[in-house]
């Protein structure tokens, strides 16, 4: 969820389930949906838009997203803290196809009027999964990794993607990551992982140790992502 830095992070979740993006939707749903990683972008300001109408905009947004969220079409929000204020938030959503996303947030303002933009990524892989709840919780703080594909470096080899999705199913199942995600060629990033909040030493660590940093193939951008107390759970290794 998106908040303008004038007004306070709202902690809210949604749905009380263990979603996986890829999942079949109940039969009411379409069976051929696909899954998308968007970040929503900064858009044009609110600066000189009055306060009683950002708060309006506020909380259509969230009533949007609490709207598709109860039609299977989102399982993941949560604003990030993007020290070069150009992404304000992840959601997670589905969708029959990459035209049918603006769709979902055609009720939202922020969208709808340009304050915030979309920029979507196909999900082809992923492992881990959102928990999410009706309730207010408060919120809490981890690490959103952001791979993206260097230029014009020579794109990765199926081979070499294999290997970093190995490293990073293996860092989900130790407890170090909670959930990370895998897009399609075309899509404007490679990944994403969200590592648990520690110092930031030990995160640049584990991302640095993925075959991709170490081939030099991709950059990656390491940055606070908030969301709901429970939405995220971390494995712990059987001994």
């Amino acid at each position: 969820m998106l908040f303008p830095s004038r007004f306070a992070l709202l902690p809210i979740v949604l749905i009380a389930s263990i979603i996986s993006p890829c999942s079949l939707t109940n039969g009411q749903e379409p069976s051929n949906l696909r899954s998308y990683f968007i970040f929503l972008t900064t858009g044009r300001t609110t600066a000189g838009v009055e306060k009683e109408e950002v708060q309006a905009m506020q909380k259509l947004h969230i009533e949007n997203f609490v709207a598709q969220a109860k039609r299977e079409r989102l399982f993941a929000a949560g604003p990030v803290a993007d020290p070069n204020k150009t992404l304000r938030g992840i959601v997670g959503v589905r969708a029959t196809g990459i035209d049918k996303v603006p769709e979902l947030f055609r009720d939202d303002p922020y969208v709808e009027k340009g304050f915030m933009k979309l920029e979507t990524n196909e999900i082809v892989r992923e492992i881990g999964g959102f928990e999410m709840i009706l309730d207010e919780v408060g919120m809490e703080e981890h690490r959103l990794a952001l791979f993206t594909a260097k230029q014009p470096v020579s794109k990765p080899s199926d081979s070499e993607k294999g290997k970093q999705w190995e490293y990073w199913k293996r860092l989900v199942e130790q407890g170090d990551a909670a959930v990370a995600f895998q897009f399609s060629e075309d899509s404007p990033r490679h990944a994403v992982a969200v590592l648990k909040k520690s110092d930031d030493a030990s995160v640049q660590s584990l991302v640095n140790k993925s075959p991709l940093m170490e081939s030099n193939k991709i950059d990656c951008q390491i940055i606070p992502l908030y969301v709901s107390k429970g939405v995220l759970n971390y494995r712990v290794p059987s001994k």
